[in-house]
């Protein structure tokens, strides 16, 4: 198989399997990690696929996000809807206890302001240190002083790995700071958004009428034949 050399050939690659996690795992070949060049890797002027992944995701022909053992996966639109009919039905939300921050509680800001970075959410939830908003601001923390919830980052952090691997959020694209000379830089911030407010409502159409568990069955089969070297824990590991 040919190794990954661009952004066209990572969303060909991922449209071509259907699903694809981003780094190395127990299926051995199965990531993109495996699946590129390896001199493309963090070369400075040079866009490998850590650069790859914003504009792959752009095109929203496929979702991103903490999809896979908490950690980062591609799936194509193909394979989303099912995706979500099962996780969301076998990841229930989790709701905050009093004075603790919940999946909920992070979803419903979400859907309130629309998609949002992750520093954006870690002020409004008192994550980072209070300070004085300034233009560059992409949601509007003032009137917030009511807000309550004492939590650290690690705690937010662990919300939105759960709510990706559920499905309700994923990631939208990633932001980078610019320098003077209008050069991109950084590891890149990333922008969560819910998928029905990214891919539209009817995205879903393509599993209806299906139950989660025939959702599960019609992946974990499709898996099964795509990896035929997979065991069957490893395959029912990339669905759970």
């Amino acid at each position: 198989m040919r190794l990954l050399s661009s952004a066209h050939d990572l969303e060909e690659r991922v449209l071509e399997l259907g699903f694809l996690p981003f780094f190395r795992n127990s299926i051995a070949g199965f990531s993109v990690e495996e699946m590129s060049d390896p001199d493309l890797w963090f070369v400075k002027d040079l866009d490998g696929p850590w650069e790859w992944k914003g504009p792959v995701i752009r095109r929203r022909k496929c979702a991103y996000g903490k999809f896979f053992g908490c950690k980062t996966m591609y799936i194509s639109l193909e394979w989303f809807a099912d995706f979500v009919n099962w996780r969301r039905a076998s990841r229930p939300l989790i709701s905050g206890s009093e004075g603790k921050l919940g999946d909920t509680t992070v979803l419903n800001a979400i859907e309130e302001f629309g998609s949002m970075l992750s520093p954006d959410l870690k002020r409004l939830f008192e994550a980072l240190p209070r300070r004085k908003r300034t233009a560059t601001d992409l949601v509007d923390l003032t009137g917030l002083g009511d807000v309550e919830y004492k939590v650290n980052r690690n705690a937010l952090e662990r919300s939105l790995t759960s709510l990706q691997m559920g499905t309700h959020i994923v990631i939208e694209d990633f932001e980078y700071a610019v320098s003077k000379t209008g050069k991109e830089f950084g590891w890149g911030l990333a922008r969560y958004n819910t998928p029905e407010n990214l891919f539209g409502e009817d995205f879903v159409e393509t599993s209806k009428g299906r139950t989660p568990v025939e959702s599960y069955r019609l992946m974990y089969d499709y898996l099964t034949k795509l990896l035929p070297s997979a065991s069957g824990r490893q395959i029912a590991s990339i669905l759970k």
